[in-house]
């Protein structure tokens, strides 16, 4: 199933009425978004000192060619970091509070540290032979990608260490 704005809208509705928060804050697409998959944006009241939600965006890049369990994890991911700043009026990052609330919905909290990136944005895309991770993407040409059977030894996969990695274009 391909994910649409109004589907997105409904899951993260349904996410945050499931613990009785009512979702008052526009969601939208952002095509500017190329590392970030999604994020909250608030506003601190000047006077109290208070947290607000202001918006709720996605990459659009990620939403269009990203698959359904991952974005769906995105979209809990973000409830969870909505409903405890309307909950408490304060911005928790990925405290106890915010993990709280990931358990609570049924996802986990580290979606900024898990292979969810935006990999197939990328025009150069460096991986490893061995067990098949991608390693990193570049927009242009660049050292790193010209030399990569020749280089240093400071490129290397972290999984399983292998430093013959390849490189491919994506727009081939």
């Amino acid at each position: 199933m391909a994910y649409t704005l109004e589907k997105i809208k409904e899951e993260f509705s349904a996410a945050c009425e499931s613990v009785g928060v009512k979702l008052q804050h526009p969601i939208s697409l952002n095509g500017r978004l190329s590392n970030t998959l999604g994020r909250v944006k608030y506003r601190v009241g000047v006077y109290d000192g208070e947290a607000r939600p202001d918006c709720i965006e996605f990459s659009t890049k990620f939403v269009t060619n990203g698959a359904d369990e991952d974005i769906h994890r995105v979209i809990l991911h973000e409830a969870a970091h909505y409903i405890v700043t309307v909950q408490t009026k304060r911005k928790h990052g990925h405290d106890k509070v915010f993990k709280a609330m990931c358990a609570r919905l049924g996802t986990d909290n580290d979606c900024a540290q898990t292979d969810l990136q935006l990999p197939i944005m990328k025009k150069y895309m460096i991986m490893c032979p061995t067990c098949n991770k991608t390693i990193g993407g570049y927009d242009r040409m660049c050292k790193t990608i010209k030399m990569i059977e020749n280089h240093d030894g400071s490129v290397w996969c972290k999984t399983c260490g292998c430093r013959d990695l390849k490189v491919w274009r994506t727009d081939v």
